[in-house]
Order: structure tokens, then C-alpha cells, then sequence
């Protein structure tokens, strides 16, 4: 198999070519079985759905409002710099499986980049404000994590990152995407990895 791959997983995807019945829990994993292994699944979902009649605007401001300040204070203690004002920062967020290439991390990283160019031509041309600063938190972990150190993740050792924790923290540095290009005036655009599990994420951000 070509690096990265997961091993495991892989053979017992191809294993399931000899169970009696296969599941999928979304409409592109069937697909995904019928073209490399031959396998005709059934589709049991296990999501939930909720169901809201509005959306309460003012928690969610105050929510947008933590975190902003959140990354403005942390930003400016753990790698210094000009100050990012909180209302300059623009979070978004992609959960997901930590395997790599099959999600897509190399794409979403590169269109980062993109996006920093976008951003610099915009703000060029009077279409968007000076020192906008958008920040992707990619949550992805290869499993639950004990040893967070104050200031997560914002402040993140490698002494914390795992396996394909590593290799992603590595991709966003190799980019240009990490804090420091961000804090010196030279990005506007940065990537942070955000390892924590699925048990984790239905508990809450670790700012909260």
C-alpha cells in the first residue's frame, strides 16, 4: 500500500466483501464500497436530527465573541507580535477523521493558501478591512488527549501530537500557515490543529 494508508482499516474494508450484510451510515460510503470491492451496502444512518424553529442570536454572538478573544489573548502571549484586535478575526472550524489524504487535508490546507491571496487582493482593492485575519481550526486527533497544556491549542507542543497529528502540524508549517507568519503581519490566513476526539468534541471546545 502507498504511505499513509491505514493498514488496518484497509484490510478490514477489504474483508467486508465476505460478511453477509454491509452497513454504511451516509449516502457515499455505498457508493465508495460497490466501486472498489464489488459490495452492494444498505444505508443505516446514525446521525440525529434537531429540530429548531429559530436560531438564538445572541448566544451565538456571545459565543463568537469567546472565542475571538480567546484567540487574541492567546495569540499575543504565546507568540508575541502586534496584538490581533478580536473583531479582526474571522474562526472556522473542519471536524474530522485524522486520515489524511482521504479527507482531503492536503486540498483544504492548499486552499488556504489560496484564501491568503484572495484576502491580500481584497483588501488591495478596498473590497475588505485591513488586518482581517481568518483562522481554521482542523479538529482531528488520533484519540483522546490527557496532557493539554493551558493555552490549547493555540499553544500546542509537539510533545503532544501523535502519529498523524504530527504529519498534519507538519503540512501546516511546510505552507506557511502556522501562528508565527500570522502574528508578524505576513498571513492572514493560519491553520490550527485542534486534536481532540469524538468524546471529547461532544464536551465542549477546551475554551469553554
Amino acid at each position: 500500500m502507498p504511505p499513509g494508508v491505514p493498514e488496518n482499516l484497509a484490510s478490514l474494508e477489504a474483508l467486508a466483501l465476505y460478511a453477509d450484510t454491509v452497513t454504511a451510515v451516509g449516502e457515499s460510503t455505498p457508493g465508495s464500497q460497490a466501486f472498489f470491492y464489488g459490495i452492494n451496502g444498505i444505508v443505516i444512518r446514525n446521525g440525529i436530527t434537531i429540530e429548531a424553529e429559530k436560531i438564538d442570536w445572541n448566544r451565538k454572538e456571545l459565543c463568537l465573541a469567546q472565542i475571538r478573544n480567546f484567540l487574541s489573548e492567546n495569540l499575543y502571549k504565546y507568540y508575541g507580535g502586534e496584538k490581533i484586535e478580536p473583531e479582526k478575526i474571522i474562526p472556522i472550524f473542519t471536524i474530522s477523521r485524522i486520515e489524511v489524504e482521504n479527507k482531503g487535508y492536503p486540498d483544504l490546507l492548499d486552499s488556504l493558501v489560496a484564501l491568503e491571496h484572495i484576502i491580500r487582493n481584497s483588501i488591495m482593492e478596498g473590497h475588505m478591512e485591513e488586518k482581517i485575519k481568518v483562522i481554521c481550526f482542523l479538529v482531528a486527533a488520533e484519540g483522546p488527549k490527557t496532557n493539554l497544556p493551558e493555552g490549547f491549542p493555540v499553544h500546542l507542543p509537539k510533545d503532544v501530537l501523535v502519529g498523524n497529528e504530527l504529519r498534519l502540524q507538519q503540512m501546516i508549517e511546510e505552507r506557511g500557515l502556522d501562528f508565527t507568519k500570522m502574528v508578524r503581519g505576513k498571513r492572514s490566513v493560519a491553520a490550527v490543529l485542534y486534536p481532540r476526539s469524538s468524546r471529547q468534541r461532544t464536551e465542549g471546545w477546551a475554551w469553554e
